[in-house]
């Protein structure tokens, strides 16, 4: 039953029902500037909903970059190895497992 009055002609609300799914092809670009590029392609589901990601180096905080594909990661250690984890979310909840790839 769908409301009467000035909201009856937006309908009922719409709300993912699933997690998105992973984020897809992760890869790193290692910098010659003490940073990292991560991209990524949206994953295969979005689960019915928009999808925004965070992203984490190294186990760190997760930065959260809205809708974008790419982050990079600046002021890093030359010659250190990497490890970026992605987890793509929306309304339901966040993508299990995480996108994750190391350089």
């Amino acid at each position: 039953v769908y409301p009467s009055g000035p909201l009856a002609a937006t309908g009922p609300a719409t709300h993912p029902c699933l997690p998105p799914g992973t984020p897809q092809g992760l890869s790193l670009d290692v910098g010659t500037q003490k940073q990292v590029t991560a991209a990524w392609s949206a994953p295969a589901s979005d689960g019915g909903g928009q999808v925004t990601y965070q992203t984490a180096i190294n186990g760190g905080p997760g930065v959260d970059v809205g809708t974008a594909t790419s982050h990079t990661f600046a002021n890093l250690a030359n010659f250190a190895g990497y490890s970026v984890t992605v987890t793509a979310a929306n309304g339901a909840g966040s993508s299990q497992p995480p996108a994750t790839t190391s350089a």
